[in-house]
C-alpha cells in the first residue's frame, strides 16, 4: 500500500506559524498557511518581542539575518494601567542578558 499524501494546515502567520512553515518547506512537506490578515507584514508599526530561546531557534534556522541592525535590546519590563500609571517594573531582560548571554 503506497503511503498516503497529506497536507499540513498551519493556522496563523505569526512568528510560530511562519517558523513551522519554514521547517515544513525545508523538509519537503506540503502545507497551507491560513492567515486572517491580507498580508503577513503590516505597515502599522507593530513589533515582535521574542524571548531568548525563541531567538536562538530562529537563528539556528537562519531566520534572523534579515533582522540584523533592526532590533532594540530590551532591559526592563513594565506593566501599566490603561491610563499609563505604572503597576510594576522589572529589569528581567537585563538580568537575562547578564545570566545567559556569554560574549
Amino acid at each position: 500500500m503506497p503511503p498516503s499524501k497529506f497536507r499540513a494546515i498551519i493556522i496563523g502567520g505569526g512568528p510560530i506559524g511562519l517558523t513551522i512553515a519554514n521547517g515544513l518547506d525545508r523538509a519537503g512537506i506540503d502545507f497551507v498557511l491560513i492567515e486572517r490578515h491580507p498580508s503577513i507584514v503590516s505597515e502599522n508599526g507593530a513589533g515582535i518581542m521574542a524571548w531568548p530561546h525563541t531567538t536562538r531557534i530562529f537563528d539556528q534556522l537562519g531566520l534572523t539575518a534579515v533582522c540584523e541592525g533592526r532590533y532594540l535590546p530590551l532591559y526592563s519590563k513594565s506593566i501599566t494601567h490603561l491610563d499609563g500609571t505604572l503597576i510594576r517594573s522589572s529589569p528581567i531582560f537585563k538580568w537575562m542578558a547578564e545570566k545567559y548571554v556569554r560574549l
